[in-house]
């Protein structure tokens, strides 16, 4: 399975335009699905594209390395 930040990384450029948004993920492709100003909208969305269990993540205003 691949982290968020292997996500970020490869869609980065098409991420950017959901920044502070909900966004679903199709968890068979990793593509997005549907997005939302709270996870309840993008979960909605998703479900009425037919995705019955997506990954639901918030995107960040901006993208930094972060050190944990």
């Amino acid at each position: 399975m691949k982290s968020y930040a292997a996500i970020v990384v490869k869609n980065r450029k098409e991420l950017e335009r959901y920044a502070e948004q909900w966004v679903a993920l199709s968890p068979k492709t990793r593509r997005i699905i549907a997005s939302g100003k709270t996870p309840k909208q993008a979960l909605l969305e998703a479900q009425k594209k037919g995705e019955l269990d997506p990954i639901l993540t918030r995107v960040p205003k901006r993208f930094h390395a972060y050190i944990v």
